[in-house]
């Protein structure tokens, strides 16, 4: 009964901050950092009240698709820790392709949308959360910059990731109005 709360604020507190974002109303953004709050709280009891559920009843742990929901709660969770405050994570895409070099198979790419209410700008950049054995096992490193210019003005901001089915990684780009495609460099075959 209270997983639907939190959905409703955070999707209310998005709705909320494209009013601010359309108006340049402070109401907004006031409404949406409440929203954001009451999600928080009704976000926090409702994971208690499942690790509780999870842990104390053995019924509900041999339900198939009790793993996967606590598995992905604990992924985002340690993400949302791992990346630092105001980057907008938006988008998320395991690489498990091979068109990108080994050092990038097996982890998350984060799209970072950016901070807009900070005195220093934050994100703005898609960064890799390597993984292993199913848990980030390094800090995120940066993979794709540049989305600001030398005056801190967005020339870009990263909106969402995904994979094509050749293994390349796809960042959406909602100012720029783009999806750039980033592969791993081939090498240039001269003819002599």
């Amino acid at each position: 009964m209270l997983v639907p709360v939190p959905i409703v604020c955070f999707i209310g507190a998005l709705l909320m901050d494209i009013a601010y974002s359309v108006t340049a109303e402070m109401m907004w953004a006031d409404f949406s950092s409440w929203l954001l709050i009451v999600g928080l709280i009704f976000g926090v009891l409702a994971a208690i009240a499942g690790l509780t559920d999870f842990a104390g009843n053995r019924l509900v742990r041999q339900q198939t698709p009790a793993w996967p929901h606590l598995i992905g709660n604990a992924v985002v969770l340690v993400l949302a820790f791992a990346l630092s405050s105001h980057v907008a994570p938006l988008g998320l895409a395991f690489n498990t392709g091979s068109g990108l070099p080994n050092s990038y198979q097996g982890g998350a790419f984060v799209g970072e949308h950016g901070s807009w209410n900070r005195q220093v700008l934050n994100g703005y950049k898609v960064v890799f959360v390597p993984f292993h054995e199913g848990m980030p096992s390094r800090p995120a490193q940066d993979v794709v910059t540049g989305f600001l210019n030398s005056n801190d003005q967005a020339r870009g901001r990263p909106v969402g990731v995904a994979i094509d089915k050749s293994g390349a990684l796809l960042i959406a780009d909602d100012v720029g109005n783009t999806v750039w495609r980033v592969t791993s460099a081939q090498p240039q075959l001269t003819q002599r």
